[in-house]
This record gives structure tokens, sequence and C-alpha cells, in this order.
């Protein structure tokens, strides 16, 4: 859950550039970026920010896919990147 919207602002698709950032750290690594196991807890993580790339299964991610993820899990929406942002990162175009 998007930290905007924890705070009670409207969904939009600001959120669910937040949702691919934590869905490509899980992809990428079978780890949640804010490990928790009560949703209080899940909720001050969120809020927080704070997630690395510690987990060994990083070691064989690129920098490119690490960068796209620490620009998609962005606590302010105004500074995230957006759907067309997202498509001309240098890791998604790898893909194109």
């Amino acid at each position: 859950m998007a930290p905007e919207v924890i705070k009670g602002s409207n969904y939009d698709t600001m959120c669910d550039m937040w949702s691919l950032g934590v869905l490509l750290y899980i992809f990428l690594s079978g780890f949640m970026p804010f490990p928790a196991k009560k949703k209080e807890d899940l909720f001050i993580k969120v809020m927080d920010g704070r997630f690395n790339f510690k987990h060994r299964e990083f070691d064989k991610v690129s920098e490119e896919a690490k960068d796209l993820i620490s620009k998609l899990l962005v606590l302010n929406p105004a500074t995230r990147l957006n759907a067309k942002q997202v498509l001309e990162h240098p890791w998604f175009e790898k893909f194109q």
C-alpha cells in the first residue's frame, strides 16, 4: 500500500507506481521490501520508506533494476517515477 493511501489520500496512478516498485522488489529477490508480521508494523515501515538491497539475491540483479526500484519506492509521489518515465528507464528499455 502506497504511503499516501496510508495517510488517507486518494488513490491515483502514482500509487500504482509504488506498487510496481514493491512487485519488482519481490519478483527480483523473493523478499518483501518492508517486511512485517502485523499490518500496523507494515504501515510504520512503509511510512518510514527505508528499504535495502542487502539480500544476497540482489547480488545478481542489475544496477539499473535496483535504480528503477529506488525511483519507484519514493515516499513523495510528486518525485516518484510515473508510467511514462518507467517505460523510458534504461532497465525497462532492455525489454522493448
